[in-house]
């Protein structure tokens, strides 16, 4: 890559080593070594929220038609990957439950039903999304994305003036969300 590159190198390396510490959170490591590994592995996932955001921002072009224009792009974009790796999660999920006895309203009423509407949309969680057919809710990320952006759409007035204090907002309900994991 010579100097007429747009690509940030150093940015690309750190992506890569948060790639590497998110199998780690998911490949655990035996005894105490793969709880301390786990532990600092989780600086990964709240890494690529900023990279997004990063990514997002990246003219400094803070104009409630240009945050508006951005935000619906990056939808259309996520929303066709997550719907698609969403339907062969859930196809899968109807083979595993019907291969092991289960019958196809049972298969409906364990997955879709009003509790485990509430989950998805207030933890971007529940078995929407996942269920005991597949180990990891990894599809939680792609889902909180499609929030970010929606609300990124609504309060794109607010951004011009106010981008610092909502950041502060935000960053409080990820540490908070965090801790909320630990206890609960």
């Amino acid at each position: 890559m010579g100097n007429n590159s747009k690509e940030n190198n150093y940015l690309n390396m750190v992506k890569a080593i948060a790639c590497y510490l998110v199998v780690l959170i998911h490949c655990r490591f035996p005894g105490t070594v793969g709880i301390l590994a786990t532990a600092l592995a989780r600086f990964g996932v709240p890494y690529f929220f900023a990279i997004a955001g990063r990514f997002f921002i990246a003219n400094g072009d803070f104009s409630i038609s240009y945050i508006r224009k951005k935000a619906i792009k990056r939808l259309k974009h996520i929303f066709i990957w997550a719907i698609g790796v969403w339907f062969v999660y859930t196809l899968y999920s109807l083979i595993w439950f019907l291969l092991h006895d289960y019958s196809f309203m049972e298969w409906i009423e364990t997955k879709f039903n009003a509790f485990e509407f509430s989950r998805l949309l207030l933890f971007t969680s529940g078995q929407y999304l996942y269920d005991f057919s597949f180990t990891f809710d990894h599809m939680w990320f792609m889902f909180a994305l499609i929030y970010i952006y929606l609300l990124t759409w609504v309060f794109a007035p607010l951004f011009n003036k106010l981008y610092v204090p909502i950041m502060l907002v935000l960053f409080g309900f990820l540490y908070w969300g965090e801790w909320l994991q630990l206890f609960y």
